[in-house]
């Protein structure tokens, strides 16, 4: 049971970790392309106040692609870094397949 909760440990601060990443990776990006529109526009440096209302918020595609990779990248962290299965975890597994109960909320 220890081993659970020290993956979920790992999930739940890789998974945050991967949010913060992606939404700084998407203000940058998005502060770079409102800096070269407003240069390219009017030749003049935004002051920081503009700048923070000119980047505005991820609209719904960005929060969906960091979502998508925050949860992919913190299953697959996972995935490659747990140690594989012992023969008594399988066992556990495959006795849990074949309960009716496992299978019930379907």
């Amino acid at each position: 049971m220890a081993g659970f909760f020290i993956d979920l440990g790992i999930a739940a601060v890789t998974l945050v970790g991967l949010s913060m990443v992606t939404g700084l990776f998407w203000g940058f990006y998005r502060a770079i392309v409102v800096s070269r529109a407003n240069a390219a526009a009017n030749g003049g440096a935004l002051t920081p106040d503009s700048a923070g209302a000119a980047v505005g918020q991820p609209g719904a595609l960005a929060q969906i692609l960091m979502a998508l990779i925050a949860t992919g990248g913190a299953a697959l962290l996972l995935y490659f870094w747990r140690r594989p299965a012992n023969a008594g975890e399988r066992l556990a597994s495959r006795q849990a397949l074949q309960r009716p109960s496992t299978w019930g909320w379907t």
